[in-house]
Order: C-alpha cells, then structure tokens, then sequence
C-alpha cells in the first residue's frame, strides 16, 4: 500500500493506493505533473506525509529525497543526458539490477537509435529511451506523466499493452492522462484530480466522477433529474425513442447520418441539450429518449446541469 497526503501549495488530498496501474486523470492544469514531482520528491509540499509497504518517507520537510524512493520518474520532456548515447546511460543506470529489462530495446524499437545521442533523436524516439531507462532502474513505483504524448497513437497503444502483459502485479505504475479512452483500456484504478484537489483512488469499473467537470471529461453529457435522483448521461446508456426497463425522458430528438453506420444525434429536453455521436439506429419515435441502466447518481451536492 502507497499512502500519500498532501495539504497546502499546488496539491491538496489523501490517498491510498494499490499495485496495479493507476491512471492520474483530470483536464490540463489540474495538478497532474504537481501530484507527480511531490511523490517522486522533485517538489516539496507545504505539508505532506507519505508511507509506503509500512514503512514511512517522512513528513513535512524530512521527506526522503529522491534518490532514497524505489521510484523512476517519467516527465512529458525526457531529461536524457546529453552527453551520453541511448546506450551508455541505460547501461550506467541498469548496472546492479536484473537484465529484465533489454527485452524492451526491442519492444520500444529502439535498436537501430541504441549508439545515438539525445540531439539525434526525435522526440517521439526520446521518450521512448527516456522509458527504457526508468525500466532499467528497476523501480518498485513507475511515473508516466504524459511520458508517451509524443508518440503516435498506434504506438502508444502497443506501448500500454506491452507494460499491461509484462508489468509485475505487486508493483505500482501510475500515469497521467486526460484522455478517458486510455484510462478505460490502460488502468486497473483512477485517481482524479481537479484544481490540485484529489480524494480515494476507484476501481475503473466502479468509478464515479466526483465533479461535473470530470464527468464530462470522461464522456458524461450531463445530469438528468429523475424519480430516481439526479443521475449522470452516458451516451452508451442512451437509446432513441421509449424502450421498456428504462427511464423515459421525453424531449425532442435529431439525428444526422454521418456514415452509414453512425450518427449525431442532439436532444433537447428538460435539463437542457444534449449532442453525441452514435451507432446510427434508426430514430423511430423523435419525442424521447431512454436512459437506461446501470444509473450512476451525482456524487456532488446540489443538481447541476
């Protein structure tokens, strides 16, 4: 267990959390790269305690340095030395640890780039070296902070499933994204974040969004106020028209062909309009549509829109 508080400057909120792969999800400027640098010990909080397997970093001002925390470290911008090639700084960092890790030389394709400098690299090529190198340093706790955003998506995604298949289950790897489809294909567990704020960390198959902001960054349309409650709006959990096990919200309701197999459809009913892309099923009966379950209830006070 990683146990982490923080109260005061940049980053507020405490937090336990599992092994397994933990997305860091919240819109640009929440607090993400802040949230990072004080668990790698780059930034010092006001007020912060940490504790990690029962054994305690220090509070406040005695928190264990950087170099005393089993954790590599990944920014957006890798820090690769210069004057060193892709190989003689993996190689220094790995030496005393297994040799695990050249199996991912090849994996981040990075063979043909193994005697090149940093200045030679792109920056797409430099990220990926900046990921071996952390791999190389064998770490007990893996930041990813946007450490793949210059990478193209294809590979990106092969990246993510390589560490899902190969990651040890009894260590942590933890990345930040604002990009839900990722948190949904990559994570075992969220922690959201929004203006520095974070609570519990939620298993992705049961997570809530605890803010509006976050619901809709998540794909949320809105809030619906029903017999049952104030409830979030999923498009996968909308179908056009009035189907049975569900609640009906009459309202108006277009839709426009995009191909011949999805569609835009937009709504306007009395919590206001809603626009998503769909499958492209056939709108039989325009007045209504139909939310059905599972129901997620707002988690905040008040029934925003």
């Amino acid at each position: 267990m990683l146990t982490v508080s923080i109260n005061g400057g940049r980053v507020r909120g405490r937090t336990e959390i599992l092994p397994g792969r933990t997305a860091v999800f919240g819109p640009s400027g929440a607090g993400k790269t802040s949230w990072f640098r004080i668990l790698a010990g780059l930034d010092r909080p006001d007020s912060a305690e940490m504790t990690f397997c029962g054994v305690s970093w220090g509070k406040g001002s005695s928190l264990w340095p950087p170099y005393a925390r089993p954790i590599a470290y990944v920014p957006q911008r890798p820090s690769l030395l210069p004057h060193r090639t892709v190989a003689e700084q993996i190689e220094w960092i790995a030496a005393g640890h297994a040799d695990d890790w050249r199996a991912w030389i090849e994996r981040l394709e990075l063979t043909d780039l193994w005697h090149r400098f940093p200045h030679q690299l792109s920056g797409g090529e430099q990220q990926r070296a900046a990921l071996l190198r952390a791999l190389a340093a064998d770490p007990r706790i893996l930041l990813l902070d946007e450490a793949l955003s210059q990478l193209d998506r294809w590979r990106r995604q092969r990246i993510f499933e390589a560490l899902m298949t190969d990651w040890p289950s009894e260590r942590w790897l933890m990345f930040s994204t604002h990009n839900w489809e990722e948190v949904e294909r990559h994570a075992q567990l969220v922690l959201y974040i929004e203006d520095g704020q974070f609570g519990a960390v939620q298993p992705i198959r049961q997570a809530v969004p605890p803010t509006l902001t976050l619901a809709r960054l998540s794909g949320f349309l809105g809030t619906a106020r029903l017999p049952q409650g104030t409830l979030l709006v999923h498009p996968r959990c909308l179908k056009p028209g009035r189907h049975p096990g569900g609640q009906v919200i009459p309202g108006r309701l277009g839709q426009d062909m995009l191909t011949p197999w999805v569609a835009r459809y937009r709504f306007e009913g009395p919590d206001g309009m809603w626009e998503w892309i769909g499958d492209g099923q056939p709108v039989v009966d325009p007045t209504a549509i139909t939310l059905m379950p599972p129901w997620i209830k707002v988690p905040w006070e008040g029934e925003p829109s």
